[in-house]
């Protein structure tokens, strides 16, 4: 390969890494918003403030929906405010998709990437079917 063919393949690969690189940093984007919500909905929990806490904590489980031991946190959090608010929420399906994202993620396949977006659809439907506190 001389260097014509190398300069010729390094520009035609140059987008593909350019988009790698640019989903890369929305992911780390949405997992420090995710972060810095929680982080914000704890405050307001300790404030006292319990129903812009839990929006804030769907809105921040929303944002780390790819990280699984922030998204147990979140959960964790959740749980203990609808058990303080008196409701009964289950919550045991959200932590069924967790640890079934968490498997399909370790593998490399076509379908296994399919089936990651159906999970993350299906927490997304259970965010939005979460109660509310009043």
């Amino acid at each position: 390969m001389d260097a014509d063919d190398l300069l010729g393949s390094l520009l035609w690969a140059l987008p593909f890494f350019a988009l790698a690189g640019a989903l890369y940093a929305y992911g780390m984007h949405k997992q420090r918003r995710g972060r810095r919500l929680h982080a914000r909905a704890q405050e307001l929990l300790s404030g006292g403030d319990r129903e812009q806490a839990r929006a804030t904590l769907l809105q921040s489980l929303w944002n780390a929906n790819e990280t699984p031991e922030l998204e147990r946190r979140i959960l964790a959090d959740l749980a203990g405010l609808y058990r303080d608010a008196g409701l009964s929420c289950d919550l045991n399906d959200y932590d069924v998709l967790v640890r079934q994202y968490e498997q399909l993620a370790k593998k490399h396949s076509q379908k296994a990437l399919l089936e990651l977006r159906a999970v993350q659809g299906l927490k997304r439907q259970l965010i939005d079917r979460m109660p509310r506190l009043a």
